[in-house]
């Protein structure tokens, strides 16, 4: 869950959790805000099991105002998904991008 006064996004998954952590992310008008990750390993039948990530986005409103800032929170968050030490093979980053004017 990842939650910023009250507000938020929830990941659910039919599919075996494997782990879930937190990406820092800058700070954004004072607040401290973190994406929650998900790590599942799918496969097809017969196939190794391939490790993919489903992160949570929930940026910083007003893009016309705030591109700056929220181009950081983009770049912390594919960065550090982007990490070889993850070792993930694909992911996935959905959420509340706030793209409203």
């Amino acid at each position: 869950l990842s939650a910023v006064k009250g507000f938020g996004n929830v990941m659910l998954s039919r599919l075996q959790v494997i782990s879930v952590n937190h990406i820092k992310s800058p700070a954004a008008l004072g607040e401290a805000r973190e994406f929650p990750v998900m790590t599942l390993n799918i496969a097809n039948r017969g196939d190794t099991p391939k490790s993919i990530a489903i992160a949570s986005a929930h940026l910083i409103a007003f893009p016309y105002l705030n591109e700056g800032r929220r181009a950081q929170q983009l770049q912390a968050l594919t960065s550090e998904l982007a990490d070889p030490s993850r070792g993930l093979e694909g992911c996935v980053i959905m959420g509340d991008f706030n793209f409203h004017r």
